[in-house]
């Protein structure tokens, strides 16, 4: 995670398991995000990479 002023970037991983079949999906994903002064979000672009 990276924050400075109102501005930042976060990278993490994800992943779920369907209760009906078993499979599993897994991502990364990153996300850039920009805050107005009331900390409202202003800027949000997310960029996803499924695993599988």
């Amino acid at each position: 995670m990276i924050i400075e002023d109102n501005q930042g970037a976060v990278e993490w991983d994800w992943s779920d398991r369907n209760k009906k079949t078993g499979q599993q999906s897994e991502a990364e994903d990153a996300i850039i995000f920009e805050l107005q002064d009331d900390g409202k979000i202003s800027y949000w672009r997310e960029y996803i990479e499924k695993k599988r």
